[in-house]
């Protein structure tokens, strides 16, 4: 998470690497079975991911307030690559998006507010910090 005085957007790039070891739960009654689906027992056993992960975040650089906003919109975007020296291989993408739209001016919308002044009155009042 970036510092709080950071308020455009930035990219990050990570690297990661991690150890997983599954084992597979035995049936108490009957030693020799799992207690298991089959596609968990075939991915028994030990794996390293090792990956480098990178994004870009908008973080709040397109709305009118950054802790309680009320129009613009925010997105993100993620994404990840596992591959050698680790033992599973695959690419990740994530990605996300805030639309920010005020309830008064859906309402204005809506019930048919046919004076654009009134709309670009209520828009700017907004950008100048007017409530």
């Amino acid at each position: 998470s970036p510092p709080e005085s950071m308020a455009g957007p930035y990219l990050f790039l990570d690297w990661n690497a991690s150890l997983r070891d599954v084992l597979p739960k035995r049936s108490a009654t009957h030693p020799f079975a799992l207690d298991c689906s089959p596609e968990i027992a075939r991915q028994a056993g030990t794996y390293l991911k090792h990956s480098m992960t990178g994004g870009l975040h908008l973080n709040g650089c397109f709305i009118d307030d950054r802790y309680d906003p009320t129009m613009g919109y925010d997105a993100h975007l993620v994404g990840e690559l596992a591959g050698p020296p680790g033992d599973v291989g695959f690419i990740k993408l994530k990605g996300g998006y805030s639309w920010h739209f005020p309830v008064e001016l859906l309402r204005m919308m809506v019930l048919g507010v046919n004076d654009d002044d009134d709309v670009s009155r209520y828009i700017d009042s907004k950008q100048d910090g007017d409530s």
